[in-house]
């Protein structure tokens, strides 16, 4: 993909991104937060290091699946980290069953946010 048409995905993508507030999971039985952390961390890993295009064009790819797969999945792992609770949520989206993962935060008391996405897990 070019460089043209991976910025104009990129903004595309953020723009429908915002119009998102919250969305509920089935597999939780509660709303996930969209706010600006989860879109963050689709450009930048854990450490603020910036993904590659690559990664990025993935994961931006996979983004509007986000919302249809948190209602229907229902495949779901827990895991706790000194009180930052993250689930794992797989499935497939779209005509082509693409295998996506999800992945929610919660740190202590707060709300659930989204975190991630990205295709073909391992």
């Amino acid at each position: 993909m070019s460089q043209d048409k991976y910025k104009k995905l990129l903004e595309q993508r953020r723009i429908w991104y915002k119009t998102l507030k919250k969305c509920f999971c089935g597999a939780l039985g509660k709303d996930i937060i969209f706010n600006s952390k989860g879109f963050y961390h689709l450009l930048y890993d854990g450490k603020g290091h910036g993904r590659t295009n690559k990664e990025r064009l993935d994961r931006l790819e996979v983004l509007i699946f986000v919302p249809t797969l948190l209602k229907e999945i229902i495949n779901i792992s827990e895991y706790n980290y000194s009180g930052i609770y993250y689930w794992k949520l797989q499935g497939y989206a779209g005509s082509e069953c693409i295998p996506v993962t999800i992945i929610l935060r919660k740190i202590g008391n707060g709300e659930i946010i989204f975190y991630s996405v990205w295709k073909n897990w391992g």
